[in-house]
């Protein structure tokens, strides 16, 4: 089976100055890599966010795989650890070589997201 790649995100109401209220963009359209993705899954939907294991079953109902052939990465160190407690092999984006405070710990610690390329099979 090739590699899938998606974003799991969330969209969300930011207020602003004068009370004016505007949608946030998510990570991917502000990173602009939507392109690049099979999939962008949104939590929106089920009204849950991580570390709940619900937000990661998105990832392996939409892909039709079991946890252990995913591979979650984020910075932040607090969805690693529900990715990992969920089954999901994780990499940690650590880029300000913060203390891992939380068990399980990550499959990969990174200084950034182009240490990614070593890990493909």
């Amino acid at each position: 089976m090739p590699a899938r790649f998606c974003a799991i995100s969330k969209r969300v109401a930011t207020p602003l100055r004068f009370c004016r209220t505007v949608r946030r963009k998510c990570a991917v359209e502000t990173a602009e890599i939507g392109g690049h993705l099979d999939a962008v899954l949104s939590v929106d939907a089920i009204r849950l966010y991580k570390p709940r294991p619900e937000v990661y079953a998105l990832v392996t109902e939409r892909f039709k795989i079991a946890p252990g052939e995913a591979v979650f990465v984020s910075a932040n160190r607090w969805d690693v650890m529900g990715a990992a407690a969920f089954g999901f092999h994780t990499a940690w984006i650590n880029r300000a070589h913060l203390p891992a405070e939380y068990e399980p710990a990550p499959d990969a610690t990174l200084a950034g997201l182009n240490e990614l390329i070593a890990m493909a099979p």
